[in-house]
């Protein structure tokens, strides 16, 4: 199905050339002429979005109405060959087939399906299309593979939609896992660090009993030189009393035998 764009931008061109154009010359260059290209543009995205309809019947009335409009003549609608390959030949085809013929040469049946001649004798051949009794391909069963392919298109295109859907949810699931797994490294790198802290903490303690541990037997071992230090003094302070007893006496000893 061509797209909303192409198929505005074809409309307004053919309309510019079929009507505006010879209705500027009639008119020499009405300003009026202007309104009705302003309008042909603003109408014609409308016309595009009832072309590519779901509604079939409304589809239909309005290819019946532009091609009425575009090409009127006293004989059938007949365009070129080339025609259906343009964006409103291809929606043409796929919403009425051929709007004045119930069948087609293989020619136009295969320029209506985008392919070669040769493809669709070969469809043809096959079964794939059927063989119309006055010749050619009927175009109804044209129509109705257009329509087959184009839904076949649109649901490949919802399973491709939903595929990436289910991907952008797996992408989802994964990066959420990874934040998860990243958070629990974080909670275990915090835990390890408070143990490391706590083992920090207990090594210092023990250090600091250890410290006071030093610090009481050195205060122990100062006591204990200071009391042999004056056990060590009172046993002099006798010593030397006793002494001078001794030489006290060996004196008035002396002085007794004189």
């Amino acid at each position: 199905m061509p797209t909303r764009a192409d198929l505005a931008e074809q409309i307004v061109r053919l309309l510019d050339i079929r009507l505006l154009d010879p209705l500027e010359i009639l008119l020499e260059g009405d300003d009026t002429v202007l309104a009705l290209r302003e309008i042909i543009r603003v109408r014609a995205g409308g016309w595009a979005d009832l072309l590519r309809s779901a509604d079939d019947r409304v589809a239909t009335g309005t290819v019946i109405r532009l091609v009425a409009t575009l090409y009127p003549g006293d004989r059938a609608f007949d365009p070129p060959v080339d025609w259906w390959r343009t964006p409103l030949g291809r929606v043409v085809a796929t919403r009425v087939g051929h709007p004045a013929a119930e069948s087609v040469t293989y020619a136009t049946a295969g320029a209506m399906l985008g392919i070669t001649r040769q493809g669709v004798h070969d469809l043809v051949r096959r079964g794939k299309l059927p063989r119309h009794p006055d010749g050619g391909v009927p175009s109804a069963a044209i129509r109705d593979r257009l329509r087959s392919a184009a839904h076949q298109s649109e649901a490949a295109a919802h399973q491709s939609e939903a595929a990436a859907h289910q991907s952008d949810a797996a992408t989802h699931q994964g990066k959420t896992a990874t934040h998860q797994s990243d958070a629990a490294t974080h909670q275990g790198k915090t835990a390890t660090h408070q143990s490391d802290a706590a083992t920090h903490q207990g090594k210092t303690a023990t250090h600091q009993s250890d410290a006071a541990a030093h610090q009481s037997e050195a205060a122990a071992h100062l006591s204990d030189a200071a009391a042999h230090q004056s056990e060590t003094a009172a046993h002099q302070s006798v010593h030397d009393r006793q002494h001078r007893r001794d030489q006290h006496t060996d004196l008035n000893d002396q002085g007794e035998n004189r």
